[in-house]
């Protein structure tokens, strides 16, 4: 996706997949909130595993990995019971 931001601007597209890329992050940005809520609830450790390296690679396809950094690490924390 941010690869389509280089070009869609040079076809007339550039706000479309930019406002497109904003609400993806942000809905990504609510599930990853829920997730790391549900983290610390006992249950199966490898789903919530799955389920947050999951939420931070599409976080990082989307946003960019500068801004899943500190999602991962509270995350990993939480999965630790820290």
């Amino acid at each position: 996706m941010r690869g389509a931001e280089r070009y869609a601007e040079d076809i007339g597209l550039g706000g479309e997949v930019e406002q497109r890329r904003a609400k993806i992050t942000e809905g990504l940005n609510q599930r990853a909130d829920r997730l790391l809520g549900s983290l610390n609830i006992e249950g199966d450790r490898n789903r919530a595993e799955a389920n947050l390296n999951g939420t931070v690679r599409l976080l990082e396809l989307v946003a960019g990995p500068e801004s899943t950094d500190d999602l991962r690490k509270r995350g990993i924390r939480l999965l630790n019971g820290e």
